[in-house]
C-alpha cells in the first residue's frame, strides 16, 4: 500500500510537468514561436505585394531545377552539408519563404505575359488571405454560416445579372474543367434520368454522345474520359474561320453529326457551345445551336470563356445586355470562367443549372 502510495506521489509531479508538453516541447513556447514565423512571412508577403508593379524586378530568376534544390537543401543542411533529421527552425523556415519567393516567376510584374491569367487584385489576394486564416468548409452552415449565406447570395446575384430564369441554381467549383464537367454530369442525369446513377450508361439504351466545336476547350474530352464516355464519344465539330462566321461552331454540320450518330444507335444528350474560344475568341450562335439541340439531344450546355470586356463585372446597366448578346440565357446550363479577366485568383469559376431541363439534378 504504501509503496504504491509513494509511486503515485513520485509521479505526479512527473505528469504535471508534461501536461503543457506536446512531443516533448512545450505548446505554449512552440505556439509562439509559430505566431512569430507567421507575423514574419506576412511582413514579407506585404513586402512582395507592394512590389509587384515594380517593372525594375525580374519577372523570374532562372534556375535549373538542381539549382534550385541546392539552394533550399544549403538552408536546412548540416553545417558539413549532410541533411539533418531535426526539423527547420524558425529563422530557417522563413529564410525558405524568402527563397520561395526569390525563385518564383512574378506572375503579378507588368512583364508578365500569359493568354490566361496575370496579375492578381490585391483585393483579392486579401479575401484569399481571410479565407486561410479561417480555415473553414462551406458543406454546412453550422460551420460556415457567413461564407454559406455569402454564397447564395451571390448565386442569386448572378443568375440575375446573366438574365437566367427563375429558380436557376448555381456553385462555385475549382476550375473551368470541373465546371464542364458539371455540366456534363447534368446534361447526362437530363437525358438518362435517376436510373443512371443506379445502373450506369447502360441506362440509356446505346452509347451516349457528346458534342462541341473543334476549338472548344479541351475539358470535354478530359470530362468525357473521366465520366467513362470515353473521348471518342465526343464529337468535335467543325469551326467557320470565315469572316462571316468568325470562329463559330457549324451548326450545319452539327446537325448531320447528331442524325448520323442517333441513326447508328448513339444517343446525343448534350451540345457544348463556347462563348469566346481559348485560340480564335470564337463566339458560337445560340439561338442556331438552340433549335439543333433542342430537337435532337434535349440538352444544350454553355460555356462562356472570358467574354466580358474591362469594368463590365456587376456593373446592372452593362453586364445583362452583354449576356443577351452572347445568348447565356439560351443554355441549360452556362459556366463563367473569371479570373483572367478579372485579375482574380485562378480559382475563380461559377456554373449554373437552369430550371429546364436539368432541375432536380
Amino acid at each position: 500500500m504504501c509503496k504504491e502510495g509513494v509511486e503515485k506521489t513520485e509521479d505526479a509531479p512527473h505528469k504535471a510537468s508534461h501536461a503543457g508538453m506536446v512531443g516533448g516541447v512545450d505548446a505554449d513556447l512552440a505556439r509562439t514561436q509559430h505566431t512569430a514565423v507567421y507575423h514574419r512571412v506576412s511582413a514579407l508577403l506585404g513586402q512582395y505585394v507592394d512590389g509587384m508593379g515594380d517593372r525594375g524586378k525580374k519577372v523570374i530568376k532562372f534556375a535549373s531545377p538542381a539549382e534550385i534544390l541546392e539552394v533550399f537543401g544549403s538552408v536546412c543542411a548540416d553545417d558539413g552539408g549532410a541533411e539533418r533529421e531535426r526539423g527547420a527552425s524558425a529563422d530557417e523556415v522563413v529564410r525558405l519563404c524568402e527563397l520561395v519567393l526569390d525563385y518564383s516567376v512574378r506572375t503579378s510584374s507588368p512583364l508578365f505575359f500569359n493568354q490566361l491569367y496575370g496579375r492578381v487584385d490585391p483585393v483579392g489576394l486579401a479575401a484569399d488571405h481571410v479565407l486561410s486564416t479561417l480555415n473553414t468548409n462551406a458543406f454546412t452552415w453550422e460551420v460556415a454560416p457567413v461564407f454559406t449565406t455569402l454564397e447564395r447570395a451571390l448565386v442569386r446575384r448572378l443568375v440575375d445579372v446573366f438574365g437566367l430564369p427563375e429558380g436557376a441554381e448555381g456553385l462555385f467549383v475549382p476550375g473551368g474543367s470541373m465546371a464542364n464537367m458539371y455540366g456534363m454530369h447534368a446534361a447526362r442525369y437530363a437525358k438518362v434520368g435517376a436510373a443512371v446513377k443506379r445502373e450506369g450508361h447502360s441506362a440509356a439504351g446505346g452509347q451516349l454522345v457528346g458534342f462541341c466545336s473543334a476549338d472548344a476547350h479541351y475539358s470535354y474530352s478530359k470530362g468525357a474520359n473521366f465520366m467513362g464516355i470515353g473521348t471518342d464519344n465526343f464529337v468535335a465539330v467543325p469551326v467557320d474561320h470565315t469572316p462571316k462566321g468568325r470562329g463559330s461552331m457549324r451548326a450545319d454540320v452539327l446537325e448531320e453529326m447528331v442524325v448520323a450518330a442517333k441513326a447508328e444507335g448513339k444517343v446525343p444528350f448534350m451540345v457544348g457551345a463556347t462563348s469566346g474560344t481559348t485560340v480564335y475568341g470564337g463566339f458560337d450562335d445560340p439561338v442556331v445551336l438552340r433549335e439543333v439541340s433542342t430537337l435532337n439531344t434535349n440538352a444544350f450546355t454553355w460555356e462562356v470563356c472570358r467574354p466580358f470586356p474591362p469594368k463590365t463585372c456587376f456593373r446592372p446597366c452593362r453586364l445583362p445586355k452583354y449576356c443577351q448578346r452572347v445568348g447565356v440565357e439560351k443554355g441549360d446550363a452556362a459556366a463563367w470562367t473569371e479570373h483572367a479577366r478579372e485579375n482574380q485568383r485562378t480559382a475563380c469559376r461559377f456554373r449554373r443549372k437552369g430550371d429546364s431541363p436539368f432541375g432536380g439534378t
